[in-house]
């Protein structure tokens, strides 16, 4: 029982043979392609990655630097407002220096010196003996009424030696006027 029936496989030839061959080489080369571009985009998603790390790296260096310049900039914010209020202060001791200046100059004005009086002569009373001792100078008419002497002492350098010149007397009038 043969069978008349004709087929529909195309006969092997040689020509047939050689297509195949080339289709399994076509084929071969696109999976030697295909392994080479998964190999590929292998080797770029690691450079990715680690560009990736680098660009984190990068953001927390930067991140670091925006902190520290953020901190070095309150601290000059804080230094500046430090330096006004100094100034302030300068400004105002300088003010109280020339007061003080002022205070001492008229405090000083109300005083008198008055040198060549011996030291063993006033002994502990050297208001009263000044009091005294300028009324007798200067006659008591020329005073007005109010002449007082709030304190007299001997300045404060050290005692003299016997034989030198005694230390000046200061003396407080109450009323600078009564120097007049």
């Amino acid at each position: 029982m043969f069978d008349t029936r004709k087929s529909t496989k195309p006969p092997e030839s040689e020509h047939t043979s050689s297509s195949e061959r080339e289709e399994h080489t076509k084929g071969e080369e696109i999976k030697t392609l295909l392994q080479e571009m998964r190999s590929s985009l292998s080797n770029i998603d690691l450079k990715i990655d680690s560009q990736t790390q680098r660009m984190n790296d990068m953001k927390e260096f930067l991140d670091k630097q925006h902190t520290r310049f953020s901190t070095t900039e309150q601290r000059t914010s804080d230094m500046e407002d430090t330096l006004v209020q100094q100034a302030k202060v300068v400004k105002e001791m300088q003010c109280f220096h020339l007061k003080t200046k002022d205070l001492e100059a008229r405090s000083e004005i109300s005083n008198v010196r008055i040198t060549g009086v011996p030291e063993s002569i006033t002994m502990g009373h050297t208001r009263d003996y000044i009091e005294k001792l300028l009324l007798t100078v200067f006659e008591a008419e020329s005073f007005s009424k109010t002449f007082v002497i709030v304190w007299a002492h001997h300045s404060l350098a050290p005692r003299p030696q016997p034989g030198t010149p005694p230390r000046p007397i200061i003396a407080k009038y109450l009323n600078y006027s009564n120097t007049d």
